[in-house]
Protein backbone atom coordinates (compact mmCIF):
# COMPACT_ATOMS: atom_id res chain seq x y z
CA UNK A 1 0.00 0.00 0.00
CA UNK A 2 2.92 2.48 1.08
CA UNK A 3 4.79 1.97 -2.79
CA UNK A 4 1.16 2.42 -4.65
CA UNK A 5 0.85 5.92 -2.99
CA UNK A 6 4.68 6.76 -2.96
CA UNK A 7 4.15 6.14 -6.95
CA UNK A 8 0.86 8.19 -7.22
CA UNK A 9 2.81 10.91 -5.16
CA UNK A 10 5.61 10.66 -7.60
CA UNK A 11 2.88 10.88 -10.48
CA UNK A 12 1.36 13.66 -9.46
CA UNK A 13 4.38 16.00 -8.71
CA UNK A 14 5.53 14.76 -12.00
CA UNK A 15 2.66 16.01 -13.86
CA UNK A 16 2.38 18.91 -12.16
CA UNK A 17 5.85 19.73 -12.24
CA UNK A 18 5.76 19.59 -16.53
CA UNK A 19 2.50 21.89 -16.45
CA UNK A 20 4.70 24.29 -14.39
CA UNK A 21 7.47 24.29 -17.29
CA UNK A 22 4.64 24.31 -19.93
CA UNK A 23 2.91 27.28 -18.50
CA UNK A 24 6.73 28.73 -18.38
CA UNK A 25 7.48 28.21 -21.86
CA UNK A 26 3.64 29.48 -22.80
CA UNK A 27 4.36 32.65 -20.92
CA UNK A 28 7.90 32.79 -22.58
CA UNK A 29 6.23 32.99 -26.04
CA UNK A 30 3.64 35.09 -25.29
CA UNK A 31 5.81 37.88 -24.19
CA UNK A 32 7.85 37.45 -27.20
CA UNK A 33 5.10 37.95 -29.21
CA UNK A 34 3.83 41.16 -27.21
CA UNK A 35 0.32 42.62 -27.12
CA UNK A 36 -1.86 44.37 -25.60
CA UNK A 37 -2.46 41.65 -22.76
CA UNK A 38 1.25 41.18 -21.92
CA UNK A 39 1.15 45.36 -21.87
CA UNK A 40 -1.48 45.03 -18.71
CA UNK A 41 0.49 41.66 -17.22
CA UNK A 42 3.45 44.00 -17.30
CA UNK A 43 2.05 46.96 -15.74
CA UNK A 44 0.83 44.69 -12.62
CA UNK A 45 3.80 43.14 -12.13
CA UNK A 46 5.36 47.03 -11.75
CA UNK A 47 2.45 48.52 -9.71
CA UNK A 48 3.76 45.73 -7.37
CA UNK A 49 7.14 46.31 -7.45
CA UNK A 50 8.06 43.02 -9.79
CA UNK A 51 9.42 43.26 -13.23
CA UNK A 52 11.98 45.20 -14.76
CA UNK A 53 11.78 48.42 -15.04
CA UNK A 54 13.19 50.68 -17.73
CA UNK A 55 15.22 54.07 -16.76
CA UNK A 56 12.64 56.63 -18.67
CA UNK A 57 16.45 58.81 -18.46
CA UNK A 58 19.01 58.10 -21.66
CA UNK A 59 21.98 59.78 -19.32
CA UNK A 60 23.87 56.45 -19.43
CA UNK A 61 26.64 58.52 -21.86
CA UNK A 62 25.99 61.84 -19.85
CA UNK A 63 26.71 60.23 -16.46
CA UNK A 64 30.02 58.81 -18.38
CA UNK A 65 31.27 61.69 -19.50
CA UNK A 66 29.93 64.12 -16.38
CA UNK A 67 32.56 61.55 -14.43
CA UNK A 68 35.22 61.86 -16.91
CA UNK A 69 34.82 65.41 -16.82
CA UNK A 70 35.21 65.61 -12.51
CA UNK A 71 38.23 63.44 -12.79
CA UNK A 72 39.98 65.21 -15.55
CA UNK A 73 39.64 68.64 -13.68
CA UNK A 74 42.20 68.60 -11.33
CA UNK A 75 44.90 70.74 -11.64
CA UNK A 76 47.69 68.00 -11.31
CA UNK A 77 49.14 69.45 -8.11
CA UNK A 78 49.41 67.60 -5.27
CA UNK A 79 46.75 68.89 -2.29
CA UNK A 80 48.75 70.21 0.61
Amino acid sequence: MGDLSTAVRVAIFLVGFTLFVWLLISVIRRAKRGGPGVRAAGAMLMLFGWGHMRDPRNDTVAEAQEGRVRRGAESGDPPN
